[in-house]
């Protein structure tokens, strides 16, 4: 008999948006919050969610950060609550990788600079 067992990293966009002056960029967008967690599958089924994290990403620029534990499940339980101003001030601004060559960079290119394929 064969057992078909996976522990999977996955992410999963929350129910909400805020819109708001980027901290890093300056240009305005919409803040929205992931949680991404360890799934446990057995024959393809998802039996356990594990490993909890809560995140902000901002949709101009894709800067993020790390929101408490309790704000994420409050946001995730679908409680009227906002994303507290500490969290923005603690944002950085994510690299982004060419998926051709390698190049990695926190500038906001459309294509590679080195090898001209479109950017992740």
């Amino acid at each position: 008999m064969f057992f078909i067992m996976s522990v999977t990293e996955k992410c999963e966009q929350l129910n909400y948006h805020e819109v708001t002056e980027c901290p890093v960029c300056g240009k305005f967008g919409a803040a929205e919050v992931y949680m991404t967690y360890s799934c446990f599958s057995m024959f393809f089924l998802p039996l356990v969610k594990f490993n909890r994290r809560y995140q902000v990403r901002m949709n101009c620029c894709g800067a993020g950060a790390a929101l408490p534990k309790e704000t994420g499940e409050a946001i995730r339980a679908g409680e009227g609550i906002t994303v507290p101003p500490e969290v923005f001030d603690k944002m950085v601004k994510r690299n982004r990788t060419c998926p051709n060559c390698g190049f990695s960079t926190t500038e906001d290119y459309e294509f590679c600079p080195y090898c001209g394929h479109p950017m992740m």
